[in-house]
């Protein structure tokens, strides 16, 4: 059984269960059970789970397992902030790890000051190849140093992985949770909690994200969730400096969709995005000449 002696922290794993999982979510555990003063929550998400492997985390005598049927994402980050029961709280993705000893140290960058709401670690990237990489390297974190908010604007200039920051419970309420951005989640609540809270950055090694293949960020309903995303970006009152990089994003979005849509054979879609794409300046000098390689490829299906 869990122990609630010196607990200040849960961590939260979301997690769809399925077999081909079942190796990653077990480092995963493992990882955050090697920490000190933490609690493992285990959200499996939908109805994809593998039985045996479901039974296996509901059984194990130091987690506590939940389930929901939804197999919603975002749904099971809004479940978890609504059952946390400690001072601090995290997450980490089924196929990540924490380093070791990263959540006390992010723990003690929190505690040094009241005002401090959010701890975000820097970590590593490791691709299929077991080459890793610093998430942030001294230009990005001077970045974040400087201004976190307009540092996500930059190139590669997010800092918020699932697994990078430790939330204060009393200063990052349900309501960051509630209002989401689907397949955007992390960079949404990014930009929000860069807006109005203080925060502070751990520069050392917290965690691991394993990058795989067939990554869901590879798929369409993630380029147009991130499409979608930024709208909600604009509707929120950020400097107009932001607002025009938004704006241009969202241009080369609509020309990234077309693409897709068209290399798909979706031509409504395809012709409705690129049409977007011209309708402002920025978007019609950038990519006007593309007009002639959706007329190509559309006339070659007719052949």
């Amino acid at each position: 059984m869990i122990s609630e002696d010196n607990i200040e922290l849960t961590v939260f794993i979301a997690t769809t269960a399925e077999k081909k999982r079942k190796n990653s979510i077990r480092d995963a555990i493992k990882s955050v059970l090697s920490q000190v003063g933490v609690k493992l929550v285990i959200i499996i998400n939908g109805n994809k789970f593998d039985a045996s492997l479901r039974t296996e985390l509901e059984s194990h005598p130091n987690i506590e397992c939940h389930y929901l049927s939804l197999g919603n994402f975002p749904e099971a980050l809004r479940y978890a902030r609504k059952i946390v029961d400690t001072d601090y709280f995290s997450f980490l993705d089924d196929d990540d790890e924490l380093i070791d000893d990263s959540i006390k140290k992010r723990i003690g960058a929190i505690k040094e000051s009241k005002a401090i709401d959010v701890v975000i670690g820097n970590g590593y990237r490791k691709n299929t190849s077991n080459e890793k990489s610093l998430m942030l390297n001294d230009v990005q974190v001077k970045m974040f140093n400087k201004d976190p908010l307009i540092s996500l604007f930059e190139k590669r200039g997010n800092w918020l992985a699932s697994c990078s920051g430790v939330f204060r419970s009393s200063s990052i309420g349900q309501e960051y949770f509630d209002d989401y951005a689907k397949y955007a989640e992390w960079s949404y609540l990014a930009v929000k909690i860069a807006c109005d809270k203080n925060l502070r950055l751990v520069n050392s090694p917290c965690f691991i994200i394993n990058e795989t293949g067939g990554s869901l960020s590879h798929s369409f309903e993630y380029y147009e969730g991130q499409y979608h995303y930024l709208f909600k970006l604009l509707e929120m009152n950020l400097p107009s400096k932001i607002h025009n990089i938004i704006e241009a994003k969202k241009i080369d979005m609509e020309h990234q969709l077309a693409v897709l849509c068209m290399e798909e054979g979706k031509w409504s879609k395809a012709w409705r995005y690129h049409l977007l794409s011209l309708s402002r300046f920025y978007g019609f000098k950038r990519y006007v000449l593309s007009t002639r390689h959706f007329l190509v490829n559309k006339v070659k299906t007719l052949i």
